[in-house]
């Protein structure tokens, strides 16, 4: 029955999930970092640029100064990316631990000390982040024509997260458990897409 519940909460879960709209237009206002024409809204809004994508993906803006590496354009967006990928782990990390607090609350024991349920959330939030952050793709670049800096916008779906996250929380539920997991299953859910809403 249990894993029955799990099946069903997964699949409407996944259902909620939409697919993600093309990368934003171009800035037009004193909001630019740049002052070169044609800078994409995504360069200085960062995630905000998508705001009304957030409960589908997350995502990370990554800059690569030109003269880091003036002759190695494969290492300079390398970085770029890299560094859109660090953006984007820092969201998943926050994304976990709201989650985690939410269904302990709801799902596990009382008797579940806070040094514990703090060693469960950093073991969720690494192997969350292990096991989606190679999902995050390069959705968009931008050169600045004027500067040579290079901007990679990373972008990670939640479709890729969501199962993973919900597989350490289950892990991590033996012996902790209250007597309805039915019903701490889809408090999960609930939890889950709370989480992922815009603040």
């Amino acid at each position: 029955m249990h894993r029955i519940t799990t099946a069903a909460a997964c699949g409407l879960l996944v259902a909620c999930f939409v697919g993600c709209k093309s990368p934003a237009p171009p800035v037009s206002d004193e909001s630019a970092v740049s002052t070169s024409p044609g800078e994409p809204k995504w360069v200085s809004k960062g995630a905000a640029a998508f705001a009304e994508e957030a409960s589908q993906s997350l995502y990370g803006v990554g800059v690569a100064a030109a003269n880091r590496f003036p002759a190695d354009p494969f290492m300079l967006r390398k970085t770029a990316e890299e560094r859109g990928r660090q953006e984007i782990a820092a969201q998943l990390q926050a994304l976990v631990a709201a989650v985690f607090k939410g269904y302990a609350a709801a799902a596990f024991a009382p008797g579940v000390k806070p040094e514990e349920m703090q060693r469960l959330i950093e073991n969720a939030q690494s192997a969350v982040a292990d096991a989606t952050l190679d999902g995050a793709k390069v959705s968009d670049l931008w050169k600045d024509p004027q500067t040579g800096a290079l901007y990679a916008l990373m972008k990670l779906s939640l479709d890729d997260v969501a199962p993973q996250l919900r597989a350490r929380i289950i892990a991590s539920e033996e012996g902790k458990l209250k007597l309805d997991p039915a019903a701490a299953h889809k408090e999960l859910d609930r939890i889950i897409q709370e989480a992922r809403k815009p603040r």
